[in-house]
């Protein structure tokens, strides 16, 4: 278990809860180690396991019609409703997590197809 000193940081004159945010990140690489190896490749195909990842979705004028979000990279448009009906928002690190978790279990990788050729390449090497 990672520990840290229980002090505040400032930066920017904004104080930052140290210990928070290493509980928080250490749950969520805790919950993507918990999930299926394939799981596992997707995510790190989608976001490169990074909590913060975005995707902006452009039309043809350059204006985004959609945006991908998190670990996932969960497609507002299509999941953003459906996540919200049950009390998961998707910009949030740990549900990202949950209802990505939650759309592999339903639905299969289906909806990850675009990043297959990453996430399904034998010699990935993601630990």
């Amino acid at each position: 278990m990672l520990t840290a000193p229980s002090e505040e940081i400032y930066i920017r004159d904004e104080p930052i809860q140290v210990i928070e945010e290493i509980q928080a990140l250490e749950g969520n690489f805790r919950a993507i180690k918990a999930l299926p190896e394939e799981a596992q490749r997707i995510i790190f195909c989608e976001s490169s396991n990074m909590e913060d990842a975005l995707n902006e979705n452009l039309n043809e004028d350059g204006s985004a019609w959609s945006r991908d979000y998190g670990y996932w990279q969960i497609n507002d448009y299509y999941h953003e409703e459906k996540a919200s009906g049950m009390g998961l928002d998707i910009k949030n690190p740990g549900d990202n997590i949950k209802y990505g978790e939650w759309l592999y279990q339903t639905e299969g990788s289906k909806a990850w197809s675009a990043s297959q050729q990453c996430w399904s390449d034998s010699t990935l090497k993601i630990n």
